[in-house]
């Protein structure tokens, strides 16, 4: 006999999109009494198939810590970045063709210059190559201009859910007037409203040189770690004293200024999203932009004219 397995399929998910403030609404989501945190933020298991190789029971793991009573979610944006993540709705369907859908939009232009600083982020981190210009990333992969037509990653999914199964909202909107877009998820979700608190939101702009930062001092610990002269005082340190000697020194002044000073460098390396580079975009998005406002039946926020 064996053992049945753990965990349960999720009741909804968060798709997106990338760099759209999904983490900041992941975040919130996850603070909700009758919402439970997933094992994995991002599992990717619909569009990465090394993960969805894993199979349905690793899948239900993710969800093992929901309690009775609470609905279950995760977010992975790659899964509105059509083409390049493959048939994602059609396989997210086959298997949870009752879910509901929460998807984030933002500002298509900013958007894409947060994907690129990401992107470039990654890049650096994993020693991929030299950080490049905007435009040459462009060049390199469409997918940059592609998540932002959001209609377009939309319909996929339309495709295989009726209209009511969705949640469509932008960062704007969220940042805008959280407690009225929240307590309109909320009531969706088929949750009790909790009242929020607008600085929850807190950085909703996905700041890649906060992250840059991080990257840089979480390499710097790593470094401090494989020193043989720290390998030989952990020896004589006591266990409980460790950490509190790590902190001090990760906080301390000479560590904080060399992880600013590379991520000023990484900085200086990206390209400068200039007036005339955004106003072709703004160009190129015109187009999107009106066919998505025609199917939410509703105007987009007035900054994304600008």
């Amino acid at each position: 006999m064996t053992d049945a397995p753990t965990g349960r399929m999720p009741d909804f998910l968060l798709i997106g999109g990338m760099k759209c403030g999904s983490t900041t609404l992941h975040d919130y989501l996850t603070g909700h009494p009758q919402l439970a945190e997933p094992q994995y933020k991002e599992p990717g298991f619909f569009s990465r198939d090394e993960r969805f190789s894993l199979g349905l029971d690793w899948y239900r793991s993710v969800f093992a810590s929901a309690k009775e009573g609470q609905l279950a979610f995760e977010s992975s944006t790659c899964y509105t970045r059509h083409p390049h993540f493959g048939e994602v709705a059609a396989r997210i369907h086959e298997h949870l063709p009752g879910i509901k859908l929460v998807y984030i939009m933002r500002h298509p232009v900013d958007r894409l210059y947060s994907h690129y600083r990401h992107a470039m982020l990654e890049r650096q981190k994993k020693n991929e190559g030299p950080v490049v210009s905007l435009e040459a990333a462009m060049s390199e992969s469409s997918e940059y201009f592609d998540a932002g037509c959001y209609l377009r990653q939309i319909e996929q999914f339309t495709a295989h859910y009726d209209r009511d199964r969705f949640f469509f909202l932008t960062l704007e909107e969220l940042k805008a007037d959280p407690d009225a877009m929240l307590g309109s998820l909320q009531e969706f979700l088929g949750v009790d409203r909790v009242p929020t608190l607008s600085a929850s939101l807190k950085g909703a702009s996905n700041a890649a040189s906060a992250r840059a930062v991080g990257t840089t001092t979480a390499s710097a610990r790593d470094k401090l770690r494989r020193n043989p002269l720290v390998r030989v005082a952990k020896r004589l340190i006591p266990k409980q004293a460790r950490g509190l000697l790590m902190k001090a020194v990760m906080n301390s002044p000479v560590v904080k200024a060399r992880a600013k000073a590379k991520a000023d460098a990484f900085a200086a390396q990206l390209s400068k999203l200039t007036d005339a580079k955004r106003q072709e975009l703004l160009k190129r998005y015109e187009e999107p932009n009106a066919a998505l406002a025609e199917f939410l039946g509703r105007p987009l926020p007035d900054s994304w004219t600008s």
